[in-house]
């Protein structure tokens, strides 16, 4: 479980930022249970959140910095030397100050075993400045940190390890990069639990997607596939869902089509031939269909199918989206949509969302955090105060996120969506439509009224 995450100069936020998955204590009452840990003094966590925002405000920037660190921690162990951590676009670019500043990512999650550990990590674009690792102890009297390690650049310190454990670190300290991460380097080494509890996490539990172009849309796509093929019980969930949501959908059938004999012509080289197979099975390993109910005029005569590339955009993002929530349900994990409404019936979008305060659906402690548009969404019986999270800028640039909870005088009888809307909380734009009119009688000649 996600409990909270903070970012300094990342992209539009210069300053640090911190959302936060915890219930507030200005929160007193809410619709949907939040998720509790027993072991550290009964701490209340969010099941769902949402940022909401004016284009251009920092939201997917938000998403993209869990990204960013999920990245590095999967992937620096195989960085070469000399290899840049960051792009110069990837800090905040507004103010002369920061271009050369580092960039830091401080998370706070529940970890494998309900372990609650705290994991933080500074880096410029060549090197890693400062790494460390703690955890709490369960139903421990004073609720502080036990650090597992903590790195200054090539200067490790570590307690409370064995020395079989300080040895190991010890060796990858010493063949170490300066821009590798000890935690990805630690995957392939059983320290001890800890180490693999926390990269487990990045590469298991913390789930980011993107419905914000089409390129993107087709990884979504590609991994629903993947998904539905390696999993047979899935299907048969998408489908009582399709059947739930009343899509319009009798029966959904996927098949493998087997490219392996495919047959080139002899001028080919072998090289080029396992390129374009490759490519074949990435594209066309699995044909998906939908049947509808087929007529002849008014009659009903039978049924027929269709491929899923010409249903409706709405269609194919739910056939998208289902499996991986099923997949999340049953494995537990952080999932995290940009633009999760985008083509949605709302129908279908406040169905999603109600999903994870379902126990019969979320078993697992899954959580979902999501950026949208749509204002009608925030009503009081989807989220409390404390779920609404809200992206602004402000004059200098820099992209700030604020929490509902803590504006104060937000009348109970006054629908979330309405204060929001009004502008009063910020996150929506100010269009002068005054200066639109002059400028277009201006340009035509006429005198403005």
């Amino acid at each position: 479980m996600l409990l909270e995450f903070s970012i300094t100069n990342f992209r539009s936020i210069k300053d640090r930022q911190t959302f936060s998955m915890l219930t507030s204590a200005r929160v007193k009452e809410r619709h949907n249970a939040a998720f509790v840990l027993e072991n550290y003094d009964k701490i209340e966590v969010l099941k769902t959140a949402v940022l909401y925002g004016k284009n251009n405000a920092g939201k997917s920037n938000f998403l993209q910095a869990f990204s960013a660190l999920r990245w590095l921690v999967t992937t620096s162990d195989s960085f070469k030397v000399g290899m840049t951590i960051r792009d110069n676009d990837e800090v905040f670019l507004f103010d002369k100050q920061t271009l050369n500043q580092n960039t830091i990512f401080e998370i706070e999650f529940i970890g494998a075993n309900n372990i609650y550990y705290q994991y933080e990590v500074e880096f410029s674009a060549k090197e890693i400045i400062r790494e460390k690792l703690s955890y709490y102890k369960s139903n421990a009297k004073k609720f502080k940190p036990t650090e597992v390690f903590n790195r200054e650049k090539n200067i490790l310190g570590h307690k409370n390890l064995n020395k079989t454990e300080e040895s190991i670190l010890e060796i990858i300290r010493h063949s170490m990069l300066d821009n590798q991460l000890i935690l990805s380097l630690s995957a392939t080494k059983r320290i001890n639990e800890h180490f693999e509890n926390v990269y487990l996490f990045f590469s298991q539990k913390l789930k980011v997607f993107s419905f914000d172009s089409n390129f993107e849309e087709k990884i979504f796509s590609d991994y629903t596939k993947k998904l539905l093929a390696a999993n047979e019980g899935y299907l048969a969930k998408v489908k009582d869902l399709f059947q739930a949501l009343d899509v319009g959908i009798l029966e959904i059938m996927i098949e493998e089509i087997n490219l392996e004999n495919v047959k080139f012509p002899d001028n080919i080289s072998e090289e080029l031939k396992t390129e374009i197979k490759n490519r074949l099975i990435k594209e066309f390993k699995f044909n998906i269909e939908l049947q509808h109910r087929y007529f002849d005029g008014e009659e009903e005569i039978g049924t027929k199918n269709a491929p899923l590339g010409i249903e409706s955009t709405g269609t194919q993002k739910l056939f998208s989206l289902l499996p991986i929530m099923i997949d999340a349900f049953e494995n537990g994990h952080i999932l995290m949509i940009d633009e999760l409404d985008k083509s949605l019936n709302p129908y279908w979008t406040k169905f999603l969302i109600k999903m994870f305060y379902n126990n019969q659906f979320n078993k697992n402690n899954t959580q979902l955090v999501f950026v949208s548009h749509d204002a009608a969404q925030i009503q009081e019986f989807l989220f409390a105060k404390d779920q609404i999270n809200i992206i602004d800028k402000d004059y200098f640039g820099k992209t700030e996120i604020n929490n509902f909870a803590n504006y104060a005088g937000i009348r109970k009888d006054i629908p979330f969506d309405k204060w929001y809307l009004s502008g009063r909380l910020g996150g929506v734009p100010v269009i002068d439509t005054d200066y639109i009119q002059f400028e277009i009688e201006k340009k035509n000649g006429k005198k403005a009224s």
